[in-house]
């Protein structure tokens, strides 16, 4: 576990993806992300985009994390969207890590979710192990 947040503290950027429910499109972006050292993601978006409309009919992500340095990681888990001081606290943690993402997570359309981590696969390119991991 110390590896995988190793990777997650070293990648201020993840690429996520959802599905569209009305066809099954895949959807793709990336994304400024924090960590909280729990098993949780966060991460904003506007709600005027395709990856917000499917998390909400269909909250299931995969991220990618890493494609460097330390080691990579896939994830899969769930996005549970926040509001009031826990939406606070995620914007908080985003920002600490990407300074660059305030502008964007203190519009009136931006959402911020959390992601509850089911499953991680960290491949470490230093070593070449490659561990699956469910929280």
């Amino acid at each position: 576990m110390e590896k995988i947040l190793e990777i997650l503290g070293a990648n201020p950027l993840a690429v996520i993806s959802t599905v569209a429910s009305d066809d099954g499109r895949p959807e793709s972006a990336l994304v400024a992300f924090a960590e909280n050292g729990a098993g949780e993601l966060f991460f904003g978006t506007s709600n005027k985009t395709r990856k917000y409309d499917n998390i909400v009919q269909d909250n299931r992500i995969s991220m990618v994390v890493g494609w460097g340095g330390a080691g990579s990681l896939q994830i899969e888990g769930v996005a549970k969207q926040l509001a009031g001081s826990d939406a606070d606290l995620a914007i908080t943690a985003v920002t600490t890590k990407n300074p660059h993402s305030e502008k964007f997570l203190k519009k009136d359309d931006a959402r911020l979710f959390a992601v509850s981590v089911s499953w991680i696969r960290m491949t470490d390119l230093a070593t070449g192990k490659v561990e699956e991991v469910r929280p």
